[in-house]
């Protein structure tokens, strides 16, 4: 099941304009310095680490909206990342909800969270309340997979019930969290 965070169509409409707008920029920056260097190196050296450093803007740019993307196969949490993906098994792994407040323009206010780690693993964070989609809500089937996913085969586990029942609590009234 895909969970629904990520980069909306917009925003990847967006960053194809931007894309439109910037590989051009490179481009005539790179040429602009190359021909330069000769004339007068200082200019010619500086066109050329412009033009570098609005390449790296648009891969910085690209690999933060690609990596936004969530799966939940089973209790396996994927998240997609530039050169692979990250899996976390959400029934063995330990996982902790947090408030956290995202660095975005939409809002600083703290944003419920989970964050699931395997032994030896690297952490997944799992936004609830998107940040990039004006902090709307996962929807409640997902709300509930999740927790499923969760206290799957941990029946005594207190920490995962206090988690699963948490993001059950919040699929059944969405609006009586923060």
């Amino acid at each position: 099941m895909r969970i629904s965070t990520g980069t909306n169509a917009t925003t990847w409409a967006r960053f194809a304009f931007m894309a439109l707008l910037m590989i051009p920029a490179f481009l005539f920056g790179l040429l602009v310095g190359i021909s330069m260097i000769s004339v007068w190196p200082p200019f010619g050296v500086f066109m050329i680490l412009m033009s570098l450093v609005i390449l790296g803007a648009l891969a910085f740019l690209w690999a933060r909206f690609y990596q936004q993307a969530y799966w939940l196969e089973g209790t396996v949490l994927i998240q997609r990342r530039p050169f692979g993906s990250r899996r976390c098994d959400l029934s063995r792994a330990h996982v902790i909800a947090e408030s956290v407040s995202p660095n975005s323009p939409y809002n600083a206010a703290p944003l419920p969270r989970l964050t699931a780690v395997e032994p030896g693993g690297r952490p997944i964070r799992l936004w609830l309340r998107v940040p990039e989609r004006r902090n709307a809500l996962l929807p409640a089937g997902e709300l509930l997979a999740l927790a499923a996913a969760i206290t799957y085969r941990r029946p005594h586990d207190e920490q995962a019930r206090f988690i699963a029942e948490g993001l059950r609590r919040l699929a059944d009234n969405p609006f009586g969290a923060a």
